[in-house]
């Protein structure tokens, strides 16, 4: 048994035409979001910084072949002891610890309470996100519309 679709053809065409201006627009987007997020995180966090390194972490990235946002905390940066202390920061670890948004998986046997999860991470993406979704869709409509 088969399914024949017919009259996709013009759709197709018009969609192939406005592609590469999609792509572009769409990058736009994302780009001014993740700046968006990426500068709150850096000033709404409760840790107190001493060199702005974890700060200066905090990037977005964006794939407009893909239309994907990456909104992470960079780990070459923020690498000390085997650990993402950036991720750690965000999530907490030890006792009684509430996992967060970017947390590895590793082991909480440590020597201390632990450090409450600040999850600036979670709150920026949280922020915008309902946001840039309805402006992507705008823009959707917008595009193809025409």
């Amino acid at each position: 048994m088969s399914v024949t679709l017919k009259g996709f053809d013009p759709v197709y065409r018009n969609l192939k035409k406005v592609m590469p201006d999609l792509n572009k627009e769409v990058a736009k987007l994302l780009r001014r979001y993740g700046n968006k997020m990426v500068k709150y995180a850096r000033q709404n966090h409760k840790f107190k910084t001493q060199t702005g390194q974890l700060e200066r972490a905090i990037t977005a990235e964006v794939d407009s072949k893909n239309w994907q946002l990456t909104f992470k905390i960079d780990d070459v940066r923020v690498y000390s002891n085997g650990y993402n202390y950036g991720a750690i920061q965000n999530d907490g670890f030890g006792q009684g610890f509430k996992r967060g948004s970017i947390s590895p998986n590793w082991t909480t046997k440590v020597s201390t309470k632990g450090l409450k999860a600040d999850d600036f991470m979670g709150r920026a993406w949280d922020k915008y996100v309902d946001e840039m979704t309805a402006d992507l869709q705008k823009l959707l409509i917008k595009v193809l519309g025409r």
